[in-house]
């Protein structure tokens, strides 16, 4: 279904506008259901990512969560108007993206290394050497 010409926001994403309209709207049953639906979700995507890498959902699952809830905190800190410590949370959340990408990176190339092979004599290959070979 389009809205407005573009797909609906899913996942995570969706639950954290939901959360930003609940806040704002001072909806605090509506927050607590976005807040369940994230943890849900962290819990979900961390079983997918778990059989994607063969790392324990478990660890998956908290380093999820750990993120959620820095982009939670920085929501509720702009919201009570303390920008400082919201952009402070936002730069925490990013970081820590950064590293769970490097993980989650390593981990899938370990888990299949010659979907990611290093052709040098393939020009197409040569400037990308992180792009999955061709099938």
């Amino acid at each position: 279904m389009c809205v407005g010409g573009r797909e609906p926001v899913e996942g995570a994403g969706r639950f954290f506008v939901d959360y930003t309209v609940a806040l704002a709207g001072k909806d605090k049953a509506g927050q607590q259901e976005a807040v369940d639906n994230l943890t849900g979700y962290t819990g979900a995507f961390s079983g997918f990512l778990a059989k994607a890498t063969g790392l324990p959902q478990e660890a998956l699952q908290e380093g999820l969560a750990t993120h959620v809830m820095q982009l939670k905190g920085a929501l509720d800190a702009s919201a009570a108007g303390d920008f400082e410590e919201s952009y402070s949370l936002v730069r925490e959340a990013y970081a820590h993206m950064l590293a769970t990408g490097e993980a989650l990176a390593g981990a899938i190339v370990a888990h299949d290394p010659d979907m990611f092979a290093l052709d040098r004599t393939d020009p197409r290959r040569a400037a990308n050497h992180l792009s999955p070979a061709p099938t």
